[in-house]
């Protein structure tokens, strides 16, 4: 295992082939719903977190992987705050500072989809469609360093089936931690709205 120490909350873990082998994890694609993956990678941040001087057993955390083709596979992994009681009693998030800006108040996270499209006129078309018929929820849109677009949305529902005509699906908060290292915010708040008039 090796270690990049990237901010006070974020890290980057590598494991090879061998620490997939010594964690348990598969290398050919990984359900992160079987209860035996999940306990695999509570023992990757519990070794990482001694290794690196961080705690990762409070709060949130978004972990980003990306897989190799050697076997082994690259891990962001950030400690969000935890969610608090407001003056109301009413349950708010508290995100860190962040990648996406303005959007982790536009967006609710835990509810929101990403979706990927190849080029601008993909995304303005979708913007455009959405608006026409009707969606209302909140949106954010963002460009990656190798020209790729992404919009991600608050519960799109029942708008999901048009958007992938065009765009592929996407895990939101990797894509949110992803924009934050490699790319650039469009919208962060109202992109459906702003870009649909394009």
């Amino acid at each position: 295992m090796e270690l990049i120490r990237i901010s006070e909350n974020k890290i980057k873990i590598m494991l090879n082939a061998s620490d997939m082998n010594a964690y348990d994890l598969p290398t050919d694609g990984i359900d992160y719903c079987e209860n035996n993956v999940r306990d695999a990678f509570r023992a990757v941040l519990k070794d990482a977190g001694r290794k690196a001087g961080m705690d990762f057993s409070d709060g949130r955390l978004s972990i980003q992987l990306y897989p190799s083709k050697s076997g082994g596979c690259e891990m962001f992994v950030t400690r969000t705050a935890a969610r608090s009681k407001s003056e109301h009693g009413r349950v708010s998030e508290k995100e860190s500072s962040t990648q996406c800006g303005d959007a982790n108040e536009a967006l609710h996270w835990e509810r929101a989809e990403a979706f990927s499209f190849e080029s601008l006129r993909w995304l303005l078309s979708i913007c455009k469609r959405l608006k026409h018929i009707g969606f209302s929820g909140s949106s954010a849109a963002f460009r990656d360093d190798i020209g790729r677009y992404y919009l991600i949305l608050d519960s799109p529902g029942q708008f999901r089936p048009q958007i992938l005509e065009c765009g592929n699906s996407e895990q939101a908060e990797a894509v949110r931690l992803y924009i934050g290292e490699h790319g650039n915010t469009i919208c962060s708040r109202n992109a459906v709205e702003l870009l649909g008039v394009l």
